[in-house]
């Protein structure tokens, strides 16, 4: 059955606005409104920097305010992020790592400088508060399952801890009461993003655990070296049975992919 209702009257100001966006075409309104404040923007979506932070050595964490047009995205998802460099627009993607259930229109991103990288190196070093980017909707089908399952395992390894990050805090925000377990992989200590963040996520889930493998260091993390099936043996016993969420360089997700197969 279709139900269908009837068109609601339009306000005056909508009225005013939808005639002015007539009049003002072929550039639309958009293309006035941001002379006098980029983020009054109607129909694109902007973001607005209000916090810069640096993490490590090689990444800056921003917080942006969203203009109107925003509608939320989904934890594990994508956005374009939009800038212009020496007078030409360039675009990047980078997953947001706020929940999804974040109160008003924040939107926090994570970007880690690729030594040859234009847009990541422009942002490391420029980044600071009242800059604005452009931000597309979200995309990408990394997402987690609507059905919370009983048991959830995430791997990732570098930055691939930004979409697993939101998904965690997601998670968090709903009082998921199942048992969670975070395998992160990073070089050293020094290089883990959100070291404290994944500390207290670990408290706030009833059934979490946080653990940090490094790569090249030989103390002060959960496991030491690659990743090894061994290392899913140690901090969850039950991961042939969980549902498992994998976010890194080509070289972990492969291993974890023959850990997989093999135990099939």
């Amino acid at each position: 059955m279709t139900t269908f209702l009837p068109d609601e009257p339009a306000s005056p100001t909508r009225r005013v606005a939808a005639l002015a966006e007539r009049l003002l075409t072929p550039h639309g309104i958009d293309r006035y409104l941001e002379l006098v404040d980029p983020m009054l923007v109607r129909n694109e979506i902007r973001g607005e920097v209000k916090r810069v932070r640096r993490q490590t050595a090689d990444t800056v964490t921003l917080t942006l305010w969203t203009s109107k047009a925003w509608q939320g995205f989904r934890a594990g998802q994508y956005v374009r992020v939009s800038v212009d460099i020496d007078g030409v627009r360039r675009t990047r993607c980078y997953s947001p790592a706020n929940s999804q259930h974040a109160a008003g229109r924040t939107l926090e991103l994570t970007v880690k400088v690729d030594p040859k990288g234009l847009v990541s190196r422009y942002l490391y070093e420029n980044a600071h508060a009242g800059m604005v980017l452009g931000i597309s909707n979200p995309g990408g089908e990394f997402l987690l399952d609507e059905r919370r399952p009983e048991r959830l395992l995430f791997i990732s390894g570098g930055s691939g801890v930004t979409p697993v990050l939101s998904m965690l805090r997601t998670l968090s925000h709903e009082g998921y009461p199942g048992d969670v377990v975070f395998l992160h992989y990073a070089n050293t200590a020094d290089d883990v993003l959100y070291r404290s963040d994944l500390a207290a996520l670990a408290d706030e889930l009833p059934g979490g655990r946080v653990a940090l493998g490094y790569t090249h260091a030989d103390s002060g993390a959960d496991l030491h070296g690659f990743f090894t099936p061994e290392h899913l043996d140690e901090v969850a016993p039950w991961w042939r049975d969980a549902q498992t969420y994998l976010c890194g360089p080509p070289g972990l997700m492969d291993s974890v992919r023959d850990a997989y197969t093999e135990a099939e």
